[in-house]
């Protein structure tokens, strides 16, 4: 994979709130026009991708994610990063 191709990788997320406070965020991959056959117009604009680019973007992620403590599990094709509560707060 080039650098240009990976610009054309994201993910959209969602984020889930109790009482206030942060407990799951999940990650959508996204695919921008990795493949190169859509119009210029459409070029950027998200896109459902491949099951195996969704899980490359992810696998990524869960690498790039693990030096800050990070850890994401993959489901179904969603990143999921659940967020520990603390006790005694």
């Amino acid at each position: 994979m080039n650098e240009l191709e990976d610009n054309l990788e994201t993910v959209l997320t969602t984020s889930r709130f109790e009482d206030g406070k942060l407990v799951e965020v999940r990650l959508y991959p996204a695919d921008l026009g990795q493949d190169r056959t859509r119009p210029i117009s459409r070029s950027g604009t998200p896109s459902t991708p491949s099951p195996e680019m969704a899980h490359r973007v992810l696998e990524r992620l869960q690498a790039l994610s693990k030096q800050f403590g990070t850890t994401i599990s993959i489901q179904n094709g969603v990143g999921v990063i659940r967020i520990a509560s603390k006790q005694g707060n």
